[in-house]
C-alpha cells in the first residue's frame, strides 16, 4: 500500500498521455530487431564468413547448430539433406550430454555444414538424382572408394521393389 499510494501521489495528465500515445502511433513505425551480420542461407561465403570471424567458438558452434537446423527443417524434401541432420543431432545430443567439447562440435558442424554446400555442386557434377545421390553419400562415409554408378544401380534395386 505505501507503494501504491506513493505513486497515485504523482499527478498524471491523461490528455497528455493520450495525446503522445496517439503522436507516438502515427509517427513511428517498428520492426523486429536482428543481430548485425546475421546469416540467413548457409552458403560457401557464409561458412567462410563464420569461419574467419572472431567471434568465441561456443558462439560459432552454436551459429552452426542453429543454421544447420534451420537448413534441414527448410530443405529435408531432398533426401541428401535428412542423414545431414541426423548427424547434426547426434552431435547436438553429444554436446549436451557433455561426450564431447565445444571445439569437438564445433569442427563436427563445421564438417557437415560444408558437407551440405558442396552437396548441390557435387551432384550436378556425378549427375545423380536425389535419391541415387543419398545413398552415394551414405555409402561414401563407410565405402570411400564407392562410384555414382554404383549408387544409381542400388537406386534402381530401390525403385524397382519400391514396397521396401
Amino acid at each position: 500500500m505505501l507503494v501504491r499510494r506513493d505513486i497515485d501521489a504523482v499527478p498524471v495528465d491523461r490528455e497528455l498521455t493520450r495525446k503522445t500515445r496517439e503522436l507516438l502511433r502515427a509517427h513511428t513505425t517498428s520492426t523486429p530487431l536482428e543481430l548485425p551480420g546475421a546469416i540467413r542461407e548457409l552458403g560457401p561465403e557464409e561458412l567462410t564468413m563464420l569461419k574467419q570471424s572472431n567471434i568465441s567458438d561456443t558462439i560459432k558452434m552454436l551459429n552452426l547448430r542453429k543454421l544447420l537446423n534451420v537448413t534441414v527443417e527448410e530443405r529435408a524434401k531432398y533426401a541428401h539433406i535428412i542423414p545431414i541432420g541426423e548427424r547434426a543431432e547426434a552431435v547436438a545430443k553429444a554436446y549436451e550430454e557433455r561426450h564431447i567439447a565445444t571445439q569437438e562440435a564445433l569442427e563436427s558442424y563445421e564438417k557437415l555444414a560444408e558437407q551440405y554446400v558442396h552437396a548441390y555442386e557435387e551432384r550436378q557434377k556425378l549427375g545423380l538424382d536425389a535419391n541415387a545421390f543419398a545413398i552415394y553419400l551414405q555409402l561414401k562415409q563407410t565405402v570411400p572408394e564407392v562410384t555414382a554408378q554404383q549408387a544409381k544401380v542400388i537406386n534402381e534395386y530401390f525403385a524397382h521393389y519400391s514396397d521396401y
